[in-house]
């Protein structure tokens, strides 16, 4: 009897050293697919730059008016583009009004069409009345210091060709100073330098700043300092951690949970297939 309990704690122990590929490829990418559509917002640590700008955002009065500097492309979709999705969603939570700006050829085009069908607005908002999106404003620092002394005169029409003046929102906004509140999402590293020269230093808006993880080393000299930024998301994982804040699921914690769960399959695997070796070596 206790020979046969032997063979098959021997076989039971030699299965588990032995799972079949095929069984471990299906069970992650099932697992992984699950996590992409119903993702759960699997607990991580949140950073103090990332609660600052959380608190920062949750103590603008509401109705105020804020703007995204939307100066990205799709190829920095992921790692700036979805912190911009996160703290729209926020903003618009809290009941402010949005208004975009960009000096980037495609940075209009992307925030309408790719990061668009992320935006989770409240029902009840409506465009032109709650929020208003431009196209580019050329000239570079130029662009952006048109943009401080005369919104109107800078952009003339909103992204959709309707000209400024018959924009409600619009007439609470007419230069860079009646703006409560800036976020500055750019590809290139040096780009919120130039928004900070041209609009923090005219006026003491508060000003964070999104960029990718390549440009961090060129923008934190100028965050947390006086007349600087006051906080940075810092790609991807910023903008997950954003909304685990805020309970707003985003495509950051999609992503996040996706990478999680297939962490955790592999290293369960890993525990199996471990178990089973020692029960194997332990019947011989």
């Amino acid at each position: 009897m206790e020979k046969e309990k032997g063979k098959v704690g021997m076989k039971f122990g030699w299965n588990l050293t032995r799972i079949y590929p095929w069984f471990a490829y299906l069970v992650f990418i099932v697992a992984t697919i699950i996590m992409m559509l119903y993702p759960i917002g699997i607990p991580f640590g949140v950073t103090d730059e990332v609660k600052r700008v959380y608190q920062l955002v949750q103590n603008i009065p509401s109705g105020s008016v804020v703007l995204l500097v939307t100066d990205f492309d799709s190829s920095r979709m992921t790692e700036i583009g979805y912190p911009m999705i996160s703290l729209a969603n926020h903003m618009m939570a809290r009941g402010l009004k949005l208004i975009t700006a960009t000096i980037h050829r495609d940075g209009a085009s992307t925030w309408v069409n790719l990061c668009g069908p992320y935006l989770k607005f409240p029902a009840n908002t409506k465009y032109g009345v709650d929020y208003v999106w431009f196209a580019m404003t050329p000239g570079e620092e130029a662009g952006m210091a048109a943009l401080r002394s005369d919104f109107w005169a800078a952009t003339g029409v909103d992204y959709y060709g309707t000209p400024v003046a018959q924009i409600p929102l619009m007439q609470k906004v007419h230069r860079g100073e009646d703006f409560a509140f800036s976020a500055v999402g750019s590809s290139d590293a040096t780009g919120p330098v130039k928004w900070l020269r041209q609009w923090g230093a005219s006026f003491p808006i508060p000003m964070i700043v999104v960029v990718h993880l390549g440009g961090v080393p060129t923008v934190m000299p100028y965050v947390g300092i006086s007349g600087g930024f006051i906080s940075i998301l810092k790609a991807m994982h910023a903008s997950a951690e954003y909304d685990l804040l805020t309970q707003i699921k985003g495509p950051a914690i999609a992503t996040m949970d996706t990478l999680s769960m297939g962490a955790i399959v592999v290293m369960g695997f890993v525990v199996v297939a471990n178990i089973g070796l020692v029960i194997e070596r332990r019947r011989k």
